[in-house]
Parts: C-alpha cells; sequence; structure tokens
C-alpha cells in the first residue's frame, strides 16, 4: 500500500491485514515505463486509519 498517486513510499504490506475490510473510494491511471496504463485503488478501512493506493489487477 502506497502513500501517494504517485508509488513513492510504501507504507503498509496488506498480509498484516488478513482479516481487515477495504473499502475502495476512487481509482487512478498511472503510466508505466513501458507506455502502459495501470490501475490503482485507494482504499481506507472503515475507521480510516489505515488508507492508500493499491493496485488493482
Amino acid at each position: 500500500m502506497y502513500n501517494s498517486a504517485k508509488l513513492t513510499k510504501k507504507i503498509h504490506n496488506l498480509k498484516n491485514y488478513k482479516h481487515t475490510t477495504f473499502y475502495s473510494k476512487k481509482q487512478v491511471t498511472v503510466q508505466t515505463p513501458k507506455n502502459r496504463k495501470a490501475y490503482y485503488l485507494y482504499v481506507a478501512n472503515k475507521s480510516g486509519k489505515v488508507k492508500g493506493y493499491v493496485y488493482a489487477k
């Protein structure tokens, strides 16, 4: 899970949140170095304490 849509800093590892339900808020399209599009979702848990961008395959 990354802190911004620029994917500069990894802030959380999702395998530590196996029993947490995340809700998507918005979708962001990022252009990869090979000129392809990658889609990332901005997700947060119900309380909003754990939030960030994750890859949406």
